[in-house]
């Protein structure tokens, strides 16, 4: 007993603890201690390299694959619709514009147009968008084709169907000779453009021009006093003769370019993380 004593008792009187004395003669305190290693600068440099090569193969591939879609043109035409005087809350004009919407791109629109143009009724509803513009009464009606005078022309006929069926025989009059009048309009301006040397010709064509801007106005201002007709609340007319958009709506490379950036950061993200890891090899 005495010898344990003098065993656990140091040699300066002072008292150690059986703990101090375990991790005194613990063997893991003898191994030194490593410190991480840095990663190369030229590692980092290889990494950032390789990370920007994938970035740009995703965007090239992404804007290829893009482009070897077909290209499809957009045919416009706006339609504004004048509100009935019992839509005075903004709750009740959404509703309207709302089931507007709808109707524009109702088969009861849609297939005396799907006739004429010898295609599906559920194809040209596929092809067909409508929209309110924010903030206005004005309905946006988007064809999507593969030749742009058709996509033109096809929304021009919706239109007229749908103002024509909304305000009547009378407004299907009035709106076949608003259509006559513009395609005039731009025939007589496109004339005064073209006689720019010959000032005669020149002022004729736009005195012509300046007439046919008075019939389309009284032509409106005609459709507009139509009372509504069926289940409609309002009266809708075309603010102007459809249009083709002057940039495709598909194929569409600075969003396709986007989305392959997106992707590429992704896997450049995972590739250098992988090759960072292995910074001890």
């Amino acid at each position: 007993m005495t010898q344990e004593m003098q065993a656990a008792t140091p040699t300066n009187g002072h008292s150690t603890s059986q703990e101090v004395l375990v991790l005194r003669d613990a063997s893991f305190l003898d191994q030194p201690r490593t410190a991480m290693t840095p990663i190369p600068l030229s590692k980092l440099v290889r990494t950032a390299f390789v990370s920007l090569v994938v970035i740009a193969v995703c965007a090239a591939a992404s804007i290829g694959y893009a482009m070897t879609k077909p290209v499809i043109r957009g045919g416009v035409v706006d339609i504004i619709y004048e509100p009935s005087a019992s839509a005075s809350s903004s709750v009740q004009l959404d509703r309207e514009l709302a089931t507007q919407q709808v109707i524009v791109r109702g088969r009861s629109v849609l297939e005396p147009v799907a006739q004429r143009e010898h295609m599906t009724v559920d194809k040209l509803e596929q092809a067909t968008d409508v929209s309110v513009l924010p903030g206005t009464e004005v309905l946006h009606v988007t064809v999507a084709d593969r030749s742009a005078p058709r996509a033109r022309r096809i929304a021009q006929e919706i239109a007229d169907t749908y103002v024509g069926q909304s305000t009547g025989t009378t407004g299907q009059s009035l709106n076949a000779q608003l259509t006559s009048l513009r395609a005039q309009l731009t025939t007589a301006q496109t004339a005064a453009t073209d006689a720019y040397s010959d000032s005669n010709a020149r002022a004729t064509a736009a005195a012509h021009a300046d007439d046919l801007v008075h019939q389309i106005t009284s032509v409106q201002a005609r459709l507009a006093a139509l009372p509504p007709a069926g289940n409609l609340h309002g009266t809708p007319r075309t603010l102007d003769a459809a249009s083709v958009l002057p940039s495709p709506l598909y194929p569409k490379p600075l969003r396709a370019g986007s989305f392959g950036i997106v992707i590429g950061m992704f896997i450049a993200g995972a590739m250098a993380l992988a090759l960072l890891r292995r910074r001890g090899d």
